[in-house]
């Protein structure tokens, strides 16, 4: 199983230090996230391969529908060639209304992700793209990067089957956004599987990265107090949203009474502790005692997840000695 931390997005210290802590400690590598109107990926991606030598530096995600597929290949086929090959891109469909207010159709996001990855394959190829799309058009358009002309390996952001689906026919990998609960991880899997085999691909070589909120300390309620705010604001958010109800209700977690009845208390003011039990942060997070820890870390291995970004840490001395201890249970 290898280990990454998810960067803080805040200030350029933060992105550069937490990534340096990471090499230095023996994580695997470290992944960013770019929220539309808050802070840009890319230009983050880049002070953290210029910060270190060793470890893998991955975006996941950014939205298909905000920059061409050639803007893309230009930001990301550089960023691969200055890491030495330590870069890896993910793609993910934006919330709709977010994507909407910069006056873009966000519709048929299957079609738009499909011609993107068809796109920047050839375009990572060093190939000369022509490409008339139903959203995705090119015309004779080649990547002057310096070589070799290959790509940085592609990873989509999904939890629909068809996009699940089209992950295992075209993509390297999947990530798996915070709160996926490992009965969907699995499930999703399986789709992900069947899309590889109707491309006749080898889906054992199919990297899976899931972003897992993580707490650790001696006494396993501390841990957990640490993650209740941020599901209760999540869940409070996700009530009302069938796709995201979806993730969470379909497999008896939870139900959309229950959720409603979070996101009511969320907004009453209620305090994390009285919505949020111990069984639904361990079943969403990596949270606990060293032993706790153990068994997540196994129990997400056992489910096809090949490697955990760890998401929300802190900077400060504690949460840093809480990441060195995580390093070394996984080594």
């Amino acid at each position: 199983m290898r280990v990454a931390v998810v960067l803080p997005m805040g200030t350029p210290s933060e992105v550069v230090g937490t990534a340096r802590f990471a090499e230095e400690t023996g994580f695997d590598g470290v992944w960013m996230y770019e929220n539309l109107y808050a802070a840009g990926a890319f230009a983050a991606a880049g002070a953290a391969i210029t910060a270190t030598s060793r470890i893998r530096v991955g975006i996941g995600t950014v939205s298909p529908y905000t920059r061409s597929p050639a803007i893309v290949a230009m930001e990301a086929g550089l960023l691969h060639r200055l890491g030495g090959g330590r870069f890896a891109l993910g793609l993910g469909a934006s919330p709709a209304e977010l994507v909407g207010r910069l006056g873009i159709d966000a519709t048929k996001p299957l079609t738009v992700m499909r011609e993107t990855l068809t796109v920047l394959r050839e375009l990572f190829a060093g190939r000369s793209t022509t490409f008339a799309g139903e959203r995705v058009r090119l015309r004779d358009v080649t990547l002057a990067l310096p070589k070799p002309a290959e790509g940085p390996p592609l990873y989509l952001g999904a939890i629909g089957e068809r996009m699940l689906g089209l992950a295992g026919q075209l993509a390297d990998g999947l990530i798996f956004s915070v709160l996926c609960p490992l009965p969907f991880i699995r499930r999703a899997l399986g789709y992900v599987a069947a899309g590889a085999a109707a491309a006749q691909r080898d889906a054992t070589q199919f990297d899976v990265v899931a972003y897992v909120p993580f707490a650790l300390r001696a006494q396993a309620r501390e841990a957990r107090d640490l993650l209740r705010p941020e599901i209760a604001f999540n869940l409070a958010r996700f009530a009302g949203k069938p796709d995201l109800e979806r993730l969470l209700t379909q497999d008896g977690l939870l139900d959309a009474a229950r959720m409603q009845w979070i996101a009511r208390r969320v907004g009453e003011g209620a305090a994390p502790s009285e919505v949020i039990d111990d069984d639904l942060v361990d079943a969403l997070c990596l949270a606990g005692d060293e032993d706790d820890v153990r068994r997540r870390l196994d129990a997400y291995g056992k489910a096809g997840v090949r490697e955990i970004a760890l998401f929300g840490v802190g900077t400060d001395a504690q949460s840093r000695e809480m990441l060195k201890t995580l390093a070394r249970i996984a080594r």
